[in-house]
């Protein structure tokens, strides 16, 4: 499964052809790869089309690693994550309830946008654009 990730282009692993499937994930790495899945379902062109661009001020924005700032920019401006107290915390862990909510309101953008109801639950919707299980049973 990771290996088909890494194919689709979602991760990058945390060192060459090195990953930590075992790991607890970051803001900053679960934004990015769902911002790369974005991408892949073109729906950051149609957000960007249908939506406006909001004004951010993110204080620990220099915090944020490079390969993660245009991802976390971009879903900070169009008010997919929510900034508290105009902070992102790139390096806290992010729950799996904060990624069921996540991953449920890139998948309302998702069916709004493409008119794609069929999609019931994030999971089968997140396997059937991608392939790849968001976790393990």
């Amino acid at each position: 499964r990771i290996t088909q990730a890494y194919i689709s282009g979602f991760v990058n692993g945390v060192g060459e052809m090195q990953f930590a499937p075992e790991v607890k994930v970051t803001n900053s790495q679960v934004i990015t790869v769902f911002y790369r899945v974005m991408q892949k379902l073109n729906l950051t062109q149609k957000i960007e089309q249908s939506n406006n661009k909001n004004q951010i001020i993110m204080s620990d924005l220099n915090g944020i690693p490079e390969w993660a700032r245009a991802a976390t920019l971009y879903m900070a401006e169009f008010g997919i994550v929510d900034l508290k107290d105009e902070k992102f915390s790139p390096d806290n862990l992010m729950e799996r309830t904060e990624i069921n909510n996540l991953a449920d309101k890139i998948k309302a953008l998702y069916v709004d946008l493409s008119d794609r109801s069929e999609y019931i639950d994030y999971e089968t919707w997140f396997f059937n654009q991608t392939g790849y299980k968001l976790f393990e049973d």
